[in-house]
């Protein structure tokens, strides 16, 4: 005996495409609906927001570099884990540590580092801007 193949009538295939697209329609809801974030959006919330002529505190001990090309300098020693040639600069007076607390103003920034006028008046690069969060004075 041979068996005829059913076919599938309109109301049927209306059906299925309906449930086909409600599915589509669901998954595309909910993948929006979602948060996006970036993977660093806490240490990048302070850079962000900060800007020229803002007043700034450093929440975490950094480095602050005397010029700009010092920048160039501590970021391949601090990609290399160069401890000594972070050393280096701070002996050979490129750099100061800069403890937590100490606040200043933005004078300046590149897309590398910052460079903020500390209420001792001194003037620093500080390369990591997640170390600094913006105040209200």
């Amino acid at each position: 005996m041979i068996k005829k193949k059913k076919q599938l009538s309109k109301v049927d295939k209306f059906l299925i495409t309906l449930a086909i697209f409600l599915t589509l329609w669901g998954v595309k809801a909910y993948i929006e609906s979602q948060p996006t974030s970036s993977k660093n959006s806490v240490e990048n919330q302070y850079e962000s927001s900060i800007s020229i002529g803002d007043n700034v505190e450093v929440i975490k001990t950094t480095i602050g570099l005397i010029d700009e090309a010092s920048v160039d300098e501590f970021g391949k020693a601090a990609v290399a884990g160069d401890a000594i040639g972070v050393d280096q600069l701070i002996i050979t007076g490129k750099g100061r540590q800069i403890p937590t607390g100490e606040q200043g103003k933005v004078i300046e920034r590149t897309v590398s580092a910052d460079r903020i006028r500390l209420n001792d008046g001194t003037a620093w690069w500080i390369p990591i801007s997640a170390d600094l969060k913006k105040v209200n004075e």
